[in-house]
């Protein structure tokens, strides 16, 4: 059972995680990882409905799907259709209540906390988002990347080029990794992979 004074260790934890309160440079992960997490003790993440910003509903919907895929291939996943307990506090984190509910509900030992900050479709695509997991046992935050992947950066452009090269081995079409960038879907799984890999090592994506 999660101790009351728990709110007060998730809330300090969290305030050494990224925020990605302002503007972020061009393709800047920062990253957050609690000194003794396990992730290999994580069975089961629960995903809370993920805050959209200035992405259409469509573009959530791929973004949360590309986020559950990544994690799926190392833990099972729930996709919350709805927050529950409430879920912010006035500091703007995570109520235990909530964390505890959620384990409650799902059996989950994690929740992750997805928002999207600032979102380009398409010519060229471009995302800003922040990840941060949960434990549902202690109400630590285990871990969190935040920040921003642009295509038009030339860094990034080569990041597309080596996840293709790895993911899409069997990929014979004529603009090769340059599709990627011209399909919102596989730019999605690009992004969502780049952030969940910041943010554990473990998530690393597998050829398609």
């Amino acid at each position: 059972m999660l101790k009351p004074n728990l709110a007060i260790i998730a809330i300090a934890a969290a305030l050494l995680c990224p925020a990605c309160s302002g503007p972020q440079p061009k393709d800047s992960l920062e990253r957050y990882r609690a000194v003794k997490t396990d992730t290999a003790g994580l069975r089961t993440i629960a995903m809370l409905p993920m805050e959209r910003g200035p992405a259409s509903e469509e573009s959530v919907e791929i973004i949360k799907q590309s986020i559950a895929a990544g994690l799926a291939r190392h833990y099972n996943v729930v996709l919350l259709r709805r927050v529950p307990a409430g879920i912010v506090a006035p500091e703007e984190e995570l109520l235990v209540d909530t964390l505890l509910a959620a384990r409650e509900e799902t059996g989950a030992d994690a929740v992750l906390e997805a928002k999207i900050i600032d979102y380009r479709r398409h010519e060229p695509p471009a995302i800003t988002m922040s990840l941060r997991l949960h434990s549902t046992t202690t109400g630590e935050v285990l871990a969190s990347v935040c920040g921003t992947l642009d295509s038009a950066n030339p860094d990034t452009e080569k990041l597309v080029k080596q996840y293709f090269e790895k993911t899409q081995e069997g990929d014979r079409s004529l603009l090769g990794w340059r599709t990627m960038l011209l399909a919102e879907r596989r730019y999605a799984q690009f992004a969502a992979d780049r952030f969940l890999l910041s943010m554990n090592p473990e998530t690393r994506p597998r050829r398609q």
